[in-house]
């Protein structure tokens, strides 16, 4: 098994084993604290986890293919967290109790803008069907994209990271404390082997996000070089 392979297998481990851990953790509790934890590690962990890692460890050789997943991913994942949010502020609201006064929720709150803003700052400057900026300007603003999409994943992470560690301090059950204190280990790994997941070359990377003649991405362009093949 190669690096690669072995990469993948560790970030679908990094991203699919938490939610399962998340729901024994949270059985006890009542059904809004479930769905609110269930729909946050979904759409912060999993869907976006592997939205952000869409360009590198999801194995597509078509470029255009591989942005309309990163958009997906990302997309599916947002609408997630704004319903985990959903329920908990309704949920706060039906017994009564003041919103917005744990550290928790203000990260959460900043997870929330920081990544909404990066959706649409991608959707705009980087969709293949629209015209976007110059092939210039594109080219400056993609590192700025995938630096502050990470941070907001990272961010993410954080909310996550802080929501289960209060749900621990606020419950008796030992293996709900346990499971809940496993669980960053999960993202400290992926955090590890990552950075050596290899991605595809700078060449085929640029070639796919230059704009045509009309602004808009030319199709032969974003599938590459293996439709011309054919």
């Amino acid at each position: 098994m190669n690096k690669t392979k072995v990469v993948r297998l560790l970030a679908v481990i990094c991203f699919v084993l938490p939610p399962l851990l998340m729901l024994i953790a949270v059985s006890h509790s009542v059904p809004q604290y479930r769905t609110h934890g269930c729909l946050a590690t979904a759409g912060i962990i999993v869907l976006t986890g592997f939205g952000v890692t869409a360009f590198k460890n999801i194995p597509i050789k078509n470029r255009l293919q591989k942005k309309l997943v990163h958009a997906a991913f990302n997309f599916t994942g947002l609408a997630c967290m704004v319903a985990a949010a959903c329920v908990m502020y309704n949920y706060k609201t039906s017994i009564s109790s003041p919103h917005f006064t744990s550290p928790h929720s203000w990260v959460a709150i900043a997870t929330l803008v920081m990544f909404s803003a990066m959706f649409i700052f991608g959707a705009t400057a980087f969709n293949p069907f629209l015209c976007g900026p110059p092939d210039d300007i594109r080219a400056k603003l993609k590192p700025i994209h995938a630096f502050f999409g990470t941070a907001s994943f990272a961010l993410g992470v954080c909310t996550w990271m802080s929501g289960i560690t209060q749900f621990a301090s606020n419950n008796t059950v030992v293996n709900t404390a346990t499971i809940c204190g496993i669980l960053p280990l999960f993202m400290v790994l992926f955090t590890l082997v990552y950075p050596f997941s290899p991605s595809g070359t700078a060449a085929s990377q640029t070639q796919s996000d230059k704009c045509g003649a009309d602004g808009a991405l030319p199709l032969r362009d974003a599938v590459g070089d293996d439709n011309q093949k054919n």
